[in-house]
């Protein structure tokens, strides 16, 4: 919040902070999603979603998909996903 800092001796604690998120769409996956492996695009409206089978989707906020990736070797595993701060390209 502008204009309250510890510095002045407010205590942070006690103020009520809300946040409210917007939803923006929804999409039914049909694949067991990973909740652990979700990654929002820092520049574009898009977000990766990890499956539970190593795949990894790539979706825009209205819901229509824009890239699958799966894996030919099945000892990989998808561990993380990760945009680059210029939203160009994902890492796993």
């Amino acid at each position: 919040m502008p204009g309250l800092t510890p510095d002045e001796g407010n205590d942070l604690d006690s103020v009520d902070l809300v946040a409210t998120l917007n939803v923006l769409g929804e999409k039914i996956v049909h694949q067991h999603v990973n909740p652990q492996l979700l990654a929002y695009c820092p520049s574009m409206d898009l977000i990766a979603v990890g499956t539970q089978e190593e795949q990894v989707f790539v979706y825009r906020l209205n819901g229509q998909r824009v890239l699958v990736a799966s894996q030919k070797d099945t000892t990989l595993r998808v561990q993380k996903l990760k945009w680059k701060p210029d939203g160009m390209f994902l890492g796993g």
